[in-house]
């Protein structure tokens, strides 16, 4: 069965493109793209990662966590998770080795601020291929604030691992470059798993989407809707002007935003 998988992103209004700091991944190239899940490629990872704004380098660190996810063999976050703290310490070095080329070295005030690390929530998701008349299955795990939503037909059948808008707060669970507490991690990371027919549409993304989403959905506005309108060919002018029209209405949050959208054909 052919999936397609459509990202689309934008920074915080009044910023420039480059403080973006949300990150996603699709598959092991790390490109949004058309799928197909068959018997000789029977699974599709992707991921979604927001970096906190009060950390250094946290997009870059989003942006490893995302992309090791969808590069890993295995499918459990947490191994993910261990194989890009493994990789931070050469991420960092190859940072502090650009800022020296570009004779922009590192300011000594900046130095607490590496030393404490980059932090960021993740959320992962893989999906099997079905077999004939079976259904495909999907399975996902998140530590923060970044949800998935799973739409059949026209009704949500699934949110997670927030289910209401009121769950959103200022101090999500957080992955850290340093922290490699299993049990604290286990603590934090949520998992769900289910089921997907042909029609069924998967929206991954980040906190502000996220609540602008559920609160939608508790208003009966029905959100998939205007979602499912940002198509590949022409939705990313549509999704700029839509994030435009809701922040000025005081709907949507003023924060980076990443929306991945998977569709089963």
């Amino acid at each position: 069965m052919q999936v397609d998988a459509v990202a689309h992103w934008g920074q915080k209004l009044g910023c420039d493109p480059r403080e973006y700091e949300d990150a996603y991944s699709v598959g092991a190239s790390g490109d949004t793209d058309v799928w197909t899940l068959s018997d000789t490629s029977r699974r599709l990872r992707v991921a979604v990662s927001d970096g906190a704004t009060e950390s250094m380098l946290s997009g870059r660190w989003a942006g490893v966590l995302a992309k090791q996810y969808t590069a890993s063999s295995r499918a459990q976050m947490r191994t993910s998770i261990r194989r890009a703290q493994d990789r931070w310490p050469r991420v960092l070095h190859d940072y502090k080795a650009a800022r020296e080329h570009a004779d922009k070295p590192i300011a000594w005030y900046e130095e607490p601020g590496l030393d404490r690390g980059a932090h960021a929530t993740l959320l992962v998701a893989e999906f099997r291929a079905r077999a004939e008349s079976e259904p495909g299955m999907w399975t996902a795990e998140a530590v923060g604030d970044s949800c998935l939503f799973q739409v059949a037909g026209d009704a949500l059948v699934c949110a997670f691992p927030f289910t209401e808008a009121a769950q959103f707060d200022t101090s999500p669970a957080l992955v850290q470059t340093g922290q490699r507490n299993r049990r604290l991690l286990d603590k934090h990371c949520r998992r769900a798993a289910g089921s997907y027919r042909d029609g069924d549409t998967f929206f991954l993304c980040t906190d502000a989407l996220a609540a602008w989403f559920l609160a939608q959905a508790e208003r009966k506005a029905e959100p998939w809707r205007i979602w499912r309108g940002f198509s590949a060919a022409a939705g990313a002018a549509a999704f700029r002007e839509w994030t435009a029209v809701e922040r000025s209405a005081g709907r949507l949050k003023n924060d980076d935003v990443t929306l991945l959208t998977v569709s089963m054909a």
